[in-house]
């Protein structure tokens, strides 16, 4: 499944990371961040959509996640 990783610092310097399956969406998201004065990147991600896949997927979501917030 095809989808757009938006990730952004709020206004407190924490890390933010949303997934949206629409481009327009996800747009829209980045438009709101940016007029927040928050710091935007927009990514697509290829999700599986298989068990397995799946898990493996999310698991190296939080390892990124938890090597982000170190920084």
């Amino acid at each position: 499944m095809k989808a757009w990783r938006i990730t952004w610092k709020d206004k407190k310097g924490f890390l933010k990371s949303r997934y949206r399956t629409s481009q327009g969406d996800a747009l829209t998201r980045v438009t709101r961040a940016k007029k927040e004065g928050s710091q935007v990147r927009l990514e697509p991600v290829e999700i599986p959509t298989s068990r397995f896949a799946l898990v493996d997927f999310l698991n190296s979501e939080m390892d990124s996640v938890d090597s982000e917030s170190l920084v």
